[in-house]
């Protein structure tokens, strides 16, 4: 029996694998897409570049982290589509085909906040959530699943927050949604391991 290895030790390595990663424009998305870079992962950095609250667009985030992913020597491209439509969803997926031809790894990570209390937040507060935190991480897998399948596997990696675990006062679009996050990636884990596609979420502490 060779050698043993502490698994909090082991660098896990993307050589050759797709990545690609939503709301990767800044933040903790940026870091995510950077860091799988730098382990080989060729990478396609999706961000509408909308602000923190959910308005607006700009080109801007997912280019200047693709930029600086390239100019550290590794793969990138940018991309801007909004994925909280179906149609979003579709074309990034087809930039990740076109650029790369195939995808491996979909990490959903875009997100927005909506801060109030809870008499106070409206149907639109509640709706700029789901759309990002729930529907945006649906309609990706969904857009990524009939490749995955084709290639025998991937990994959906979908990013919660403690929010998505215990309530946060203040929070209730914010909460509402990922919990709902959270129940639909239980439900894609057990429907898809079958596949050899398995679904991970992560409640990093982000508020």
């Amino acid at each position: 029996m060779g050698p043993t290895s502490n698994p909090a030790t082991v660098e896990y390595r993307f050589d050759g694998r797709v990545a690609v990663v939503t709301g990767a424009g800044r933040g903790i998305g940026r870091a995510y897409a950077r860091l799988l870079a730098e382990r080989g992962a060729s990478v396609v950095v999706n961000d509408l570049g909308a602000s923190t609250g959910g308005s607006g667009a700009d080109t801007a985030p997912a280019t200047a982290a693709a930029d600086e992913i390239v100019a550290a020597g590794g793969t990138a491209v940018a991309d801007p589509h909004d994925v909280s439509t179906t149609d979003g969803a579709s074309a990034l997926v087809d930039t990740a085909i076109e650029r790369f031809g195939r995808i491996d790894v979909l990490v959903n990570n875009a997100g927005v906040i909506q801060v109030g209390p809870i008499e106070q937040m409206t149907e639109r507060d509640y709706d700029e959530s789901m759309d990002t935190h729930f529907w945006a991480p649906l309609h990706a897998m969904n857009a990524a699943l009939p490749v995955m399948r084709g290639r025998g596997g991937g990994r959906i990696v979908n990013i919660s927050s403690i929010g998505g675990k215990v309530a946060v006062p203040h929070l209730a679009p914010y909460c509402a949604s990922k919990f709902a996050l959270t129940g639909l990636s239980q439900a894609a884990t057990t429907e898809l391991r079958k596949h050899n596609i398995y679904v991970t979420t992560v409640y990093p502490n982000l508020i």
